[in-house]
């Protein structure tokens, strides 16, 4: 299946293509990652240019511990294979894996570098996304490092809330699952499992987030109070 198929069933996401010629998005191909397949392994050159479709994926990163840890998070929107368009050949600093099924337009870096020279205004959006998730990703990051354990919490929950809403339909409303293990939480904010879980226990008993089958979930209702409450701290 190339772009043009698939976006024809997807009206979603046809803005992020909006300035391509048909012939252009004939270039790319449809490829779909199971969980945990990567899109990019560290240390190996960045051969294709990914545009999420569909789907999360981890940006991973290994620390001299031994330890492999999702550092930041991409989804719809997002792009991969950035680098290897401005510095052909450059190898990828990090892994990136499918944390749930992810479906992403590719393109070839070569094909993709003459895509971008010749619009401009895709060079531009990609860019754009590409440095709005990074600065997304730092601003957690001090904000988590700053607060409670609970404003922390908060703080993560609500992001990755905007982020798993993406995996939706258009104009769904219901409640959204924060597809994230208690260990993956504990391991960003910096602390044990235990106090991650009493911090969900708080916000359960304040109905900012709802638990079924062992995971979050926030509701529209939720997601303002929470985004209340951090106002308020911050």
């Amino acid at each position: 299946m190339n772009l043009q198929e698939y976006l024809a069933g997807h009206g979603e996401v046809a803005w992020l293509f909006s300035d391509l010629t048909g012939k252009q998005m004939a270039k790319m191909e449809i490829r779909i990652f199971q969980k945990g397949e990567p899109l990019v392994v560290s240390g190996e050159k960045d051969e294709n240019f990914y545009v999420i479709l569909e789907g999360v994926a981890d940006v991973m990163n290994d620390y001299d511990s031994g330890q492999r840890l999702a550092c930041s998070k991409i989804a719809r929107g997002d792009v991969v294979g950035f680098y290897g368009i401005i510095a052909p050949g450059i190898e990828a600093e990090f892994t990136i894996i499918a944390h749930n099924q992810v479906v992403a337009a590719c393109l070839s870096a070569e094909d993709a570098k003459e895509l971008v020279t010749s619009h401009s205004d895709f060079l531009y959006a990609a860019g754009r996304r590409f440095i709005q998730r990074l600065y997304s990703t730092t601003k957690l990051l001090a904000e988590c490092g700053v607060h409670s354990l609970y404003h922390a919490a908060i703080t993560y929950l609500l992001y990755s809330c905007h982020l798993y809403a993406t995996s939706y339909p258009e104009g769904y409303e219901g409640p959204v699952r924060i597809d994230e293990s208690r260990q993956n939480m504990a391991d960003f904010l910096g602390v044990d499992v235990r106090s991650v879980n009493r911090a969900i226990e708080r916000l359960k008993k304040e109905n900012l987030v709802s638990i079924i089958k062992g995971k979050v979930h926030i509701n529209a209702a939720q997601l303002r109070r929470m985004e209340e409450a951090r106002r308020m701290e911050n």
